[in-house]
């Protein structure tokens, strides 16, 4: 009896061995984080649950992907105090907790609306 064999196009391109590395394309090869994060939804949220927003920030900065990542995240972090809450809704639009630092001005025409989906806000 013989074994039927599954495999993917790329598979077969390469004579059944897995496809090289992107940098053997001429492509940069991402980041590990970038890769585990990118690889499965299961795992990047596992892995962000266990990050504050003072973390996404170092995130954000280390692969484009991964803006949009931290981004859709609905942050409830109340441990990194937010001095500019445009700024912080800018980086982080799905977030609903925010501890507001004493000295953060609160403008009406700006920065109120950026508060906007905050459902926890500390002011202590």
């Amino acid at each position: 009896m013989q074994r039927r064999r599954h495999s993917c196009g790329a598979a077969d391109a390469h004579g059944g061995a897995p496809p090289p590395p992107l940098a053997s394309h001429g492509m940069e090869v991402p980041p590990q984080l970038v890769q585990v994060l990118g690889g499965n939804v299961v795992t990047a949220a596992s892995v962000l649950a266990c990050l504050n927003t003072a973390d996404a920030t170092a995130l954000r900065r280390l692969h484009p992907a991964l803006d949009a990542a931290v981004g859709a995240v609905p942050w409830a972090d109340t441990d990194t105090r937010v001095r500019d809450t445009v700024r912080w809704r800018a980086a982080l639009p799905a977030a609903i907790g925010m501890t507001l630092a004493a000295t953060a001005p609160l403008r009406r025409g700006k920065s109120l609306p950026a508060l906007a989906g905050v459902i926890v806000l500390d002011l202590s």
